[in-house]
């Protein structure tokens, strides 16, 4: 990319009073910027000069055929001797002579970064070069947090990056901590620059996005170790987060930061990138996998994980140990891990124990979807997954572990939700029993759910209800004497149990 006097009438054309640009100084490159100085006689045509309209009129200076840029300070009278044939710019008398001179410099600076970065192949270089112009080490991280490139490791500083930048990811635990930080929550969803303070570290962070095509995919990191933000160093992210974005999209640059091992596999499953089994095979073979014959998915909810007065890499060492190292990466806003194993159960009920607690006392929520044998189908079991969590929540039913087995009615009800009214799928009898609740401070409805619930057991829905069991048939006499519910039909008790789901689907609860 060239500069021409073009650009910088552009850059100015705010503060332009007068010009006499034409067509041909969009095409002549400018290399460099120089003051004018007194008995200036030569002026080269790929020069740009710098300099107030007193100090030509004063030495008299013919700028002859040169390109000039003069700040006004003679309120327009400016003989037409000293202009000459020059093409020039005209800038007003608030102008200051050392702030414009700086800032043609910065044009010229930054197209020569831009020239540099773009030469570059790899994202290492980028980053190294990147850090030189910033004189700050830059870090490259993809959305799951895994370090893409890394200006030389010797400069950085901060001991949690300097981990971060060995392991080739962020810990976890790190990850909590950062997604909680109102700077990233509020961050707008654009490549704006924006300062991170982290109570982990007292160096200063800058945060720029990466965005191709709408699409997040990934963040410059820029450490204040050794100099402050500058303005133009703002430009400067921008500049470099469009050029990583543009290799991205073109391909340049994109699997020079693949380990090509299980974490990148499984991304690839998620993103959907593998549609075909002769794909899949030979992806495994790339990565050199192999794996058991049964499959789920377990996502787990680090979002009230407490990351502080943790050590390095808390989570991930637990879940080595808990899984035995199974494949596992950040997606989404989750901790995704792909389980494979060759009969049920798929843990111990030992293993399963050790999980609990781990989750529970660190607020972690697990999802786990169902099995699958065909990898292919890998992102529709993730968002089994994300669908144990969120419909439990939904419906009142959370646990520390979910399993989709256990919510998939209420996930079918909830999706068909969106499409059709569900209120005309409703028993009437339930609606009489709801009326009548209100109307006399009863819970029959409560206890009718809690009776089919229990397969019909009177002993254990009075267990819950902490009622005697001749409480609940009386209540059940009463339900069936307000309604014309038949218990012995399984079809209308299906119908019935059916329509408490979609009710508490849409928020309806049973428990009160």
């Amino acid at each position: 990319m060239k500069i021409t006097f073009y650009d910088i009438y552009k850059y100015f054309k705010d503060r332009i009073i007068l010009n006499n640009l034409n067509e041909s100084t969009e095409l002549i490159q400018m290399l460099e910027a120089k003051l004018l100085v007194k008995n200036q006689k030569i002026f080269k045509s790929n020069f740009i000069y710098v300099g107030t309209t007193s100090f030509i009129i004063k030495n008299q200076i013919n700028l002859q055929s040169a390109n000039a840029i003069l700040i006004d300070d003679t309120f327009g009278n400016i003989p037409a001797y000293n202009l000459g044939r020059s093409k020039y710019l005209i800038l007003e008398s608030n102008c200051e002579l050392f702030e414009t001179f700086n800032a043609i410099n910065e044009l010229f600076t930054e197209n020569s970064l831009l020239n540099a970065l773009k030469s570059c192949i790899a994202l290492e270089n980028i980053a190294e070069v990147a850090s030189q112009a910033l004189d700050n080490p830059i870090i490259i991280i993809d959305p799951s947090y895994r370090i893409l490139a890394s200006s030389e490791i010797s400069k950085i500083s901060d001991k949690f990056w300097i981990q971060n930048v060995k392991n080739g990811y962020c810990s976890y635990d790190f990850i909590s901590y950062v997604r909680n930080m109102e700077s990233i929550k509020n961050s707008l969803n654009n490549i704006t620059p924006f300062k991170v303070i982290c109570d982990k570290s007292h160096i200063e962070r800058w945060v720029t996005k990466i965005i191709v095509d709408g699409k997040l995919i990934g963040y410059i990191i820029t450490l204040l170790s050794n100099s402050p933000m500058e303005e133009n160093y703002k430009n400067i992210l921008l500049m470099i987060s469009n050029v990583i974005s543009d290799k991205f999209e073109k391909n340049l640059a994109n699997r020079n930061m693949d380990n090509f091992d299980r974490e990148n596999f499984l991304v690839d499953l998620l993103d959907e990138k593998i549609k075909d089994y002769n794909a899949l095979k030979e992806k495994l073979k790339t990565y050199g996998l192999n794996y058991k014959s049964n499959f789920i998915v377990i996502v787990l909810d680090i979002d009230k994980f407490d990351a502080l007065n943790k050590t390095p890499n808390y989570i991930s060492d637990k879940l080595e140990k808990l899984f035995h190292k199974k494949t596992h990466t950040y997606y989404e806003n989750y901790i995704v891990m792909l389980y494979d194993y060759k009969s049920e159960p798929f843990i111990s009920a030992e293993q399963k124990q050790l999980i609990e607690n781990f989750a529970n006392e660190n607020q972690i929520l697990i999802g786990i979807s169902n099995t699958f044998r065909n990898l292919i189908n890998s992102r529709k079991y993730f968002e089994q997954g994300i669908s144990s969590i969120k419909i439990s929540e939904k419906v009142n039913i959370i646990k520390t572990i979910n399993y989709y087995k256990n919510i998939q009615a209420y996930d079918f009800i909830n999706k068909a939700s969106h499409t059709i009214e569900m209120e005309s799928f409703i028993h009437p009898s339930l609606n009489i029993l709801r009326d009548y609740d209100e109307e006399n401070n009863t819970e029959l409805y409560k206890t009718l759910y809690l009776y089919l619930k229990n397969n019909h057991n009177s002993v254990f829905a009075a267990k819950e209800l902490f009622i005697h069991r001749n409480t609940v048939k009386y209540r059940l006499d009463k339900i069936l004497e307000l309604t014309d519910i038949n218990l012995k039909n399984e079809d209308e008790v299906f119908q019935v149990f059916f329509s408490y789901k979609c009710l508490q689907c849409n928020g309806v609860s049973t428990r009160k």
